[in-house]
């Protein structure tokens, strides 16, 4: 395999400030191994020893794209790194019985044994949750362990209708000419059809009831100890790992590394995601951490207002109190570089020139758009192969002075 590792060195080696990486095509020259093993090179040269933090995405059109490579990944956890692979689970989808993953699919796989019966995971998180609401002052309505339980009743409601429908299969064998076998076949339709909205009423409901507990797992740091203290490391590392598909920031910002690798898709990566977010109370001199959700372009983009505000919170409340006691870790999304790679890029470009085409306008794309252009010469977007810089109208160039012009006189280095 050709070891293409210098060439993803060399922006990382120079630039000061965040990017977006391209991995052009040409399959199997070991691009997406190189990128990985550049990643690697940079932390071992440049962030041992010192408090640089460095949050790597990895994105792809399609989720088995992503692949990091064993030998690899065990080195960058010896280098304080989280790895994190996030499936590319919808919130529509989590609710549909028949998406191949759901949140029927998630709770019969994760809290139950072939048995019927609940695993050791599902008692421990009882456990836990049990533990924390005998300690909690809090007056909220539904504790954790009643969330879990209303999990475990929603299972087996799904459970029982899923019987339920299989005993109509067998009506769309019957004969219509008959009178009264009709007239059966059309009670019996009604029936399925009530049972089926029944069914989408379960499925909505366990599905708001997983997330709410797995957020809380995250949200709540008493219960993150907890569980931490009760889980064995294996079933923890199972149990995290479904966690952080739904929360990956979340994941990162209150985990020990100080570096993560997230895969997921380009769609997964432009949806909402969960942060931990500071705020700053002036009267009490205290730093206090909530949760909200804030778009990638937001995330990602140095001057949103999002990170221009946390960051002057985090300035203002170096000597604070830590109000609800959450690890200082929280802040590293917030001092750490991004670094986005883009593999298979002329999808993933096909994918935002497409926006791009849609929305000319639009600052984000544009600012996405630039990014790519200072990384690759010409940014095309269409069949014609006419450069981005032919889009914008001459008076407005000064408008969108990130689209390097001296840039476009250069070969693009991306197919």
């Amino acid at each position: 395999m050709i070891n293409l590792s210098n060439i993803f060195l060399a922006p990382l080696t120079s630039s000061t400030a965040s990017f977006i990486k391209i991995v052009g095509s040409g399959t199997g020259l070991g691009k997406t191994y190189s990128c990985i093993l550049s990643l690697q090179k940079y932390i071992t040269h440049h962030c041992t020893g010192n408090q640089k933090n460095i949050l790597a995405l990895f994105t792809a059109p399609q989720h088995n794209q992503i692949s990091f490579p064993d030998s690899i990944v065990k080195k960058l956890e010896k280098l304080d790194t989280t790895i994190l692979k996030v499936k590319p689970i919808s919130s529509v989808a989590l609710s549909n019985i028949n998406a191949d993953i759901n949140a029927y699919y998630i709770v019969k796989t994760l809290f139950y044994k072939t048995d019927g019966k609940t695993n050791t995971l599902f008692n421990s998180l009882t456990k836990a949750a049990k533990f924390v609401d005998n300690g909690s002052t809090s007056t909220q309505k539904n504790s954790f362990e009643d969330t879990l339980k209303h999990i475990t009743y929603e299972k087996k409601g799904i459970d029982n209708i899923l019987v339920n429908i299989d005993k109509f299969s067998h009506i769309e064998n019957l004969d219509t000419t008959d009178h009264d076998e009709q007239r059966y076949r059309e009670e019996q339709q009604q029936n399925r059809e009530e049972q089926q909205e029944k069914l989408e009423e379960k499925m909505k409901s366990l599905a708001q009831l997983l997330q709410l507990f797995l957020l809380n797992t995250y949200k709540n740091f008493y219960l993150y100890n907890k569980i931490e203290e009760v889980l064995s490391p294996k079933t923890l590392k199972e149990f995290r790992a479904i966690t952080a598909t739904f929360y990956p920031f979340l994941h990162y910002q209150i985990s020990g590394e100080s570096h993560a690798l997230v895969g997921m898709t380009i769609a997964k990566l432009m949806t909402k995601h969960h942060v931990f977010t500071p705020k700053y109370h002036k009267k009490y001199n205290c730093l206090l951490w909530t949760v909200r959700t804030v778009s990638a372009e937001d995330l990602i983009n140095d001057g949103s207002d999002f990170n221009i505000n946390s960051r002057e919170a985090l300035l203002l409340s170096d000597d604070a109190l830590n109000a609800n006691d959450l690890q200082p870790n929280c802040r590293k999304l917030f001092d750490a570089e991004i670094h986005i790679y883009l593999d298979e890029s002329d999808s993933a470009k096909a994918v935002i020139t497409k926006s791009l085409h849609i929305n000319l306008d639009d600052t984000g794309i544009f600012q996405a758009s630039g990014a790519l252009a200072k990384e690759a010469g010409n940014v095309l977007y269409n069949a014609e192969h006419k450069s981005l810089i032919e889009l914008i109208p001459n008076n407005d160039l000064e408008a969108y002075s990130f689209l390097n012009v001296s840039a476009h006189s250069k070969q693009s280095r991306a197919a």
